[in-house]
């Protein structure tokens, strides 16, 4: 339904900057990415592939006053405080994750080269970029942590609650971010994208060389 996929997600340059998220869990057991006529990528992965730099949203779809219920989906927002300056900054930069209803309890990080998640990322081509994700507190039994890329690609897997895979940089920019399944293979977590693309090769010039 074009009323809300905004014309086919039509990237919109003046637009891109503080459109920070796209929600991929709701309120009940609402999963947003794979639902309502989803394409095979899922919606975030559609999304991205048409040029927004978003990271993932859980709501609550709250449209009253009890908020922040603790069974409900959730974003979490990485900053050094809950000042409401932090917490723009964090938006602007993708520092989130969203988790599914009833799993707040599910801590996780995604990182290229130490370079956090929301991050755009531009080493020399040929770099091999080691691209690592954690899942510190709430793996699920029997889950499993994917990487996924462009055209929602799963890159690499494990069952393990950590992951790590080396991607080689070229001059097209591809992204990553880091899903969590449960043992039905269920979306429980996503975290943010980091966007990879090869940068200037040629060295900064050093006056004390």
């Amino acid at each position: 339904d074009p009323a809300y996929t905004f014309n086919d997600f039509e990237f919109r340059a003046d637009a891109a900057e503080r459109a920070v998220g796209i929600e991929v869990f709701g309120k009940s057991s609402d999963a947003y990415d794979t639902d309502n006529g989803a394409p095979t990528e899922g919606w975030y992965a559609f999304a991205l592939d048409r040029g927004w730099r978003l990271g993932p949203v859980g709501a609550e779809d709250e449209h009253g006053t009890a908020w922040a219920q603790p069974e409900r989906a959730k974003t979490i927002i990485i900053a050094p405080d809950n000042s409401r300056q932090s917490l723009k900054t964090a938006m602007l930069e993708r520092r989130m994750y969203a988790l599914a209803q009833h799993h707040n309890h599910i801590r996780l990080s995604f990182r290229a080269d130490g370079e956090a998640m929301g991050s755009e990322y531009s080493p020399p081509a040929g770099t091999l970029v080691q691209l690592s994700g954690t899942v510190s507190q709430g793996f699920p039994s029997g889950g499993e942590l994917e990487l996924v890329s462009n055209a929602g690609e799963v890159i690499a897997q494990t069952l393990q609650p950590r992951l790590l895979h080396a991607v080689s940089v070229d001059a097209s920019q591809r992204w990553y971010y880091l899903r969590v399944l449960d043992a039905e293979g269920q979306p429980l977590a996503y975290s943010s994208p980091i966007w990879i693309q090869a940068g200037n090769q040629t060295p900064s010039c050093n006056p004390d060389d």
